[in-house]
C-alpha cells in the first residue's frame, strides 16, 4: 500500500471511532452506557433520549462512513484504497480508539461507506433494511438481513475483486457485532424496538435525570 493509502486508513479509523451517539447524549446529560443496550449506536441513543437525537446520531455515523472513502475517490486513488479507507472507518465505529475499544455494530457507518464506494448497493441495502423493520420491528434483524445479502448485490451490480472483499468485510463485521444479538434471537428473547422492559425504563429515567453518576462512561479524547 501506498504512503497515501496507509494515511487514509488510519484517519478512516480514527475518524470512525469518533462516537457521536456517547456525544450528543451527554448533551442531554445522559450516560448513554447506562441506558438500555448500553450500545452507542442510533437506536439506543433513541431510546435514551428519542428519536430526533438517534436521527441525528444516524446520520452522523452515516456521514462518517461516507467522508473518508469520498475523499479517496477525489484524491483519485484505486478501489482498493476506497474499500480499505471504508473497512478502517467501520472499525474504527466498532472498536473506538476513544472508549477503550468498545464501539457500535457498525450498520450505519457502512451504510455510509457502501453509498460513497457504489451508491446502489448501498440504496438496496438500506431499502431491505428498511422493508425489514417495518414488518418484524426488530433491529437487529434488519440489519442482519441487510448485511447477508451486500455479497449478492455486489456481485451483481459491482462485481470486483474489491467490492467482493468490502462486501464480505462488512457482512463479517456485522454479524462479529451482533452475536449476543444472534443468541437472544435464537432463545426467542430479542425485543422489537420500541418495547422496553420496565427495568430499563427505570434505568433511562434515572440516566436522564442525572441519579446515576456512579458509573461514568468511558473518556473520549
Amino acid at each position: 500500500m501506498s504512503p497515501l493509502a496507509v494515511l487514509l486508513a488510519l484517519a478512516g479509523y480514527l475518524f470512525g471511532g469518533v462516537p457521536f451517539g456517547v456525544l450528543l447524549t451527554r448533551v442531554k446529560g445522559v450516560n448513554l452506557f447506562q441506558v438500555g443496550s448500553g450500545n452507542i449506536g442510533a437506536t439506543n441513543v433513541v431510546r435514551a433520549v428519542g428519536f430526533k437525537w438517534g436521527l441525528m446520531t444516524w446520520l452522523a455515523d452515516t456521514l462518517k462512513g461516507m467522508t473518508l472513502v469520498l475523499v479517496a475517490r477525489l484524491l483519485g486513488q484505486p478501489e482498493a484504497v476506497w474499500a480499505s479507507t471504508g473497512i478502517a472507518t467501520v472499525v474504527g465505529h466498532c472498536f473506538s480508539p476513544y472508549l477503550h475499544l468498545r464501539g457500535g455494530k457498525g450498520i450505519a457507518t457502512s451504510l455510509g461507506v457502501l453509498l460513497a464506494f457504489d451508491w446502489r448497493v448501498g440504496c438496496i441495502a438500506f431499502a431491505l433494511w428498511i422493508v425489514v423493520m417495518v414488518g418484524c420491528r426488530i433491529v437487529s434483524v434488519a440489519s442482519l438481513a441487510a448485511a447477508v445479502t451486500l455479497l449478492p448485490l455486489v456481485l451483481f451490480l459491482h462485481d470486483t475483486p474489491t467490492g467482493i472483499v468490502l462486501a464480505g468485510a462488512l457482512t463479517s463485521i456485522s454479524v462479529i457485532r451482533h452475536k449476543e444479538n444472534i443468541e437472544r434471537l435464537l432463545r426467542g428473547e430479542e425485543k422489537p424496538f420500541g418495547d422496553k422492559s420496565r427495568a430499563e425504563q427505570e434505568v433511562g429515567a434515572r440516566a436522564v435525570s442525572g441519579m446515576e453518576t456512579d458509573d461514568p462512561p468511558p473518556p473520549v479524547a
